[in-house]
């Protein structure tokens, strides 16, 4: 009656009419974190604690346990997403290494006194350089990874 694949939540049986009642008006369940229950047509889920209590006179009318999905692992598609997100890391830092490069031949000199007049173009340079790498397909790849 519960284990059957692909059965949805609608399906799943009312615990308190299965138990023969009307009505339960206290409730404790003990479960693993995450699980999932449907108690009078409102969602909650059982936190980390694993206990759900409510002590108070509440008409609970249905309770019914939402069935977790299960997954079947796509070896194939998490290969592709691998190599996807691995190029585009990739070609970001290969743009970050060029713009790097490009700002070191502007400025052979790091400046690195605040008194230095290029100190603040440089490092501003410079910032725009590693946020542009970080906001840009390197995230994206990363993400995808």
């Amino acid at each position: 009656m519960y284990d059957k694949p692909g059965t949805s939540e609608s399906s799943q049986p009312n615990l308190v009419t299965f138990a023969g009642a009307q009505r339960f008006t206290k409730l404790g369940i003990q479960a693993p974190s995450g699980t999932r229950a449907i108690i009078n047509n409102k969602n909650i889920m059982i936190g980390r604690t694993g206990i759900y209590e409510l002590d108070e006179e509440i008409a609970i009318e249905s309770l019914r346990f939402v069935r977790p999905a299960k997954y079947q692992i796509d070896t194939a598609a998490i290969k592709q997403a691998e190599e996807t997100g691995a190029g585009l890391m990739l070609s970001s830092e290969e743009a970050r290494a060029a713009a790097l490069a490009d700002l070191n031949r502007t400025y052979p000199n790091i400046p690195k006194e605040i008194t230095d007049p290029n100190f603040i173009s440089y490092w501003d340079s410079y910032i725009d350089i590693q946020n542009n790498y970080m906001n840009t397909s390197y995230e994206e790849g990363s993400l995808e990874y």
